[in-house]
């Protein structure tokens, strides 16, 4: 699992700029003032992906084409070797033995206050967009966002095309946002689009 966090500051007349007048802002009387809006908070939790497989860590291809400088923390492993368990951990800022979330059963709530209720606190819209069934209500990681977004296409590559398609869409009318991003793509087998067949290797398309 790789967690990407990124921050983008607003300008100061965001306001005039992406803000339909129509809509009520989330943000509370601390925030009234567009100049003091807090950034916008992306996490991408990447299922499965190995370190070994992108830049930062010496492979030969651009896999992670995102935008230049980094601050690397290393040192650091996943609490658990699946998804519900891992998020669980991400989310609430507990071990496992200290959240509780073990299995796939419909009695799992994160103690509070997690990491999405913070970000409430604080005046943020929250969004979660996921290609992994676990983030179904049912297992309790998606209690404290304000909107959810499943998208469990079993593995296939326009997944994260998708996901970033539709996780995106009216965020300009929530400042500031919080928004986490779970792609599935390399978790499994799963069959690439024809013109994206080879994209990382120097064999040709192949035919259906």
């Amino acid at each position: 699992m790789l967690l990407l966090l990124a921050c983008h500051s607003l300008p100061s007349n965001v306001d005039a700029q992406h803000s339909d007048s129509s809509t009520p802002s989330n943000v509370d009387a601390q925030h009234s003032d567009s100049s003091t809006i807090p950034p916008n908070i992306l996490l991408i939790e990447v299922d499965a992906l190995r370190k070994d497989h992108i830049p930062l860590y010496g492979y030969d291809r651009n896999t992670l084409p995102l935008s230049q400088p980094w601050l690397v923390i290393d040192g650091y492993s996943s609490n658990s070797s699946w998804t519900l368990v891992s998020v669980a951990s991400v989310l609430s800022g507990l071990e496992p033995h200290h959240h509780h979330v073990l299995e796939t059963n419909l009695s799992n709530t994160l103690p509070e206050p997690t990491l999405v209720a913070q970000f409430h606190q604080a005046g943020y819209f929250t969004r979660l967009a996921s290609g992994n069934n676990f983030f179904e209500r049912e297992f309790g990681l998606q209690n404290d966002f304000d909107e959810v977004i499943i998208k469990n296409e079993r593995f296939q590559q326009s997944n994260l095309g998708a996901l970033l398609h539709d996780s995106l869409k009216d965020l300009s009318a929530h400042q500031p946002f919080f928004l986490m991003l779970q792609p599935m793509d390399p978790h499994g087998s799963y069959s690439p689009e024809l013109e994206d067949q080879g994209l990382w290797t120097l064999q040709p398309p192949i035919s259906p």
